[in-house]
């Protein structure tokens, strides 16, 4: 049942981006797609997706921690 809703959001959002393409409709990148990945780093659940640990090292003030 949840394959069957799936595949059929997925032929439904298709079938609106075509009708949205052929109205002259183009499709952007959000300016703030980077800004929202950053927040979202470690929300996904894969560790081997980013690299975070360059987000982990401490201050020059607190490197003796």
């Amino acid at each position: 049942m949840f394959e069957e809703s799936t595949s059929s959001v997925k032929q439904f959002l298709v079938q609106y981006c075509e009708g949205r393409k052929q109205a002259g409709c183009i499709l952007l990148q959000d300016p703030l797609l980077i800004f929202y990945e950053t927040l979202c780093v470690g929300l996904s659940g894969d560790d081997n997706l980013l690299d975070t640990d360059g987000f982990l090292q401490p201050s020059p003030t607190h490197s003796g921690w």
